[in-house]
């Protein structure tokens, strides 16, 4: 199971550094500067230069680190469960089910890193010294329960998505394995 989860927390830190990070930060900042995508952009980096696209690159890489980690955890011992092997391939319905299930259990492992990410990558991200400070901060200043702020609307999305996620990877696996299998019988 160890292998599962550590797997995933490299996909996830090779996720946030090359796609999750800038995407999320100028999103992120182009809401709090009310600013559309081009001249956002433009001021970001005239302003903080290429690196002001990372903004949150540590806090990002520990929650998709922890995202994909226990995602592809749980569908190991989902599936281990089930079956006795971790490993196994599941009927459609049950991959579904399993899919939903890593979502909500990487909701609930990871908000506290989402709403520290989200704080990082703001243009308020000057309140705070850094990743630590942030979650220091949010700790005295709001309780605990401030992170998991948003940990609803967030699970709306991930959680179906993951069900999907899950069952499409299966669903393409199949058709690229007939494709292949058929050539290699010709």
């Amino acid at each position: 199971m160890a292998n599962s989860f550590f797997a995933g927390v490299c996909a996830g830190v090779c996720e946030a550094t090359f796609a999750v990070t800038p995407q999320e930060t100028i999103k992120t900042k182009l809401i709090n500067m009310n600013k559309g995508m081009i001249d956002g952009i433009s001021h970001i980096i005239k302003t903080e230069g290429i690196a002001g696209l990372y903004n949150g690159l540590y806090s990002t890489c520990l929650k998709q680190a922890g995202n994909q980690g226990c995602r592809f955890l749980f569908m190991a011992q989902f599936r281990s469960l089930l079956t006795g092997d971790k490993e196994a391939k599941l009927p459609k319905h049950l991959t579904f089910v399993g899919g939903l299930g890593a979502g909500l259990f990487s909701v609930v492992m990871t908000s506290p890193f989402d709403v520290v990410k989200t704080r990082m990558q703001s243009t308020e991200a000057k309140n705070y010294k850094n990743t630590l400070d942030c979650f220091i901060q949010i700790l005295k200043l709001e309780g605990p329960l401030a992170y998991f702020n948003g940990a609803v609307a967030r699970s709306a999305r991930v959680v179906p998505g993951q069900g999907i996620i899950f069952v499409s990877v299966d669903v393409f696996y199949d058709l690229i394995s007939g494709i292949v299998n058929k050539k290699k019988v010709v």
